[in-house]
């Protein structure tokens, strides 16, 4: 594909950029548990290439078609630039969030929570480096902020998508509205089971597979408080998709008791949803 951050002698170019870092969270614990039984370590690897080997695949064949964005893949983690062509790169984001959304849900109902930072600024990539002040933002944001299965937005980002709103007469039915939510700590993120819906069908089955994914990680980490509190979040959150985003399907089976479920989220850009 075309070199994205070269100029036209194909001299390194910092470009104003989208830059996502994303990692598996808990993978060292995946690693660790799997070192329990004879030839864990195998099956560990086999399941996890399969899980992610697929939606990685798609994240890398899909930058090089369109020619928009830069991917580098490595270990449990992917960093991705994509290099702004418009002034409010309203357009670069509605391509980015629906490639980051189906990366996280597959990888989710699989078993793998992705969590990562997206932020703007200056950025190199090619396929052998990242480099620049939107890579360190996107990092240290998945390190140190998105300490649960999302997808946050730096507050330079989401600033500059509140300034979208202002391009719809009613900005709560603008598209932001259904793929951004906000966390009760204020940070905004990634909405990825918006991505079951399609043209206003939603995927039951994958919900019921989230539920049973989630619920099942309740059940395991019972005794382990830091793991478990994971897989507390995923469950109110993905509560609060199917009551808030699903109204018109039934929810038998679908919801999580709520008895554990304690976390609260509202809508990017009202109105404020239970």
């Amino acid at each position: 594909m075309p070199s994205l951050f070269r100029d036209s002698d194909g001299e390194p170019l910092v470009r104003r950029s989208f830059c996502a870092f994303l990692d598996v969270l808990g993978f060292r614990q995946h690693v660790k548990e799997a070192q329990i039984a004879p030839g864990g370590i195998q099956a560990m690897l086999n399941t996890y290439l399969s899980a992610v080997s697929p939606p990685t695949d798609q994240l890398l064949e899909t930058a090089a078609a369109v020619a928009a964005w830069q991917v580098v893949a490595f270990s449990d983690s992917v960093v991705l630039g994509y290099p702004l062509q418009t002034p409010d790169a309203e357009p670069e984001f509605g391509a980015l969030e629906d490639e980051l959304l189906r990366y996280q849900l597959v990888l989710a109902l699989s078993g793998f929570f992705v969590r990562g930072g997206l932020a703007i600024g200056e950025l190199f990539m090619d396929e052998r480096l990242a480099f620049g002040p939107a890579l360190i933002d996107a990092y240290e944001l998945q390190d140190t902020i998105a300490n649960t299965p999302r997808i946050v937005l730096s507050l330079e980002m989401a600033t500059l998508l509140r300034k979208h709103l202002g391009f719809y007469a009613f900005p709560s039915a603008a598209p932001h509205n259904q793929v951004l939510l906000v966390d009760s700590d204020e940070r905004v993120f990634l909405n990825y089971l918006s991505a079951t819906i399609t043209e206003g069908e939603v995927d039951v089955d994958a919900l019921a597979r989230h539920r049973s994914v989630v619920e099942k990680g309740l059940k395991r980490y019972q005794s382990s408080p830091r793991i478990w509190s994971k897989y507390q979040w995923v469950g109110s959150y993905h509560n609060y998709f199917i009551r808030a985003q699903c109204p018109g399907i039934a929810r038998t089976g679908l919801v999580i008791p709520d008895s554990t479920m304690n976390r609260r989220f509202s809508r990017f850009a009202g109105p404020t949803s239970p």
